[in-house]
């Protein structure tokens, strides 16, 4: 049997090893994707839709040459995720990314 180790920290499977790994660790990644700082209020039902929604600010996009943001309202099935995502966020609010570490 052969036992030896192959390094892969240069190869494809390793990167994509990586961003799944990143990816894991992202609550949701839309919300971390569109959003900025920390839920607006607490999670709201909305009755028309039968879902729970959060409240996010938008972040700031150079894309779009309206530099007014508007509020995303993140839809969850239950009460329970609209629940996480508000625990998680307001502990833990999204950052802008600093330009140095966009590019690293």
């Amino acid at each position: 049997m052969n036992t030896s180790t192959q390094d892969i920290t240069d190869t494809g499977e390793f990167r994509l090893l990586e961003s799944i790994i990143e990816f894991g660790k992202k609550l949701n990644p839309y919300v971390e994707a569109v959003c900025i700082g920390k839920p607006m209020g607490l999670p709201e039902y909305d009755m028309d839709a039968e879902q729970w929604q959060v409240y996010f600010e938008e972040s700031p996009t150079p894309w779009h040459p309206d530099t007014s943001r508007d509020i995303v309202a993140v839809q969850c099935v239950n009460a329970e995720e609209a629940t996480d995502i508000y625990n998680h966020y307001n502990q833990n609010p999204i950052m802008e990314e600093k330009k140095n570490e966009a590019n690293s």
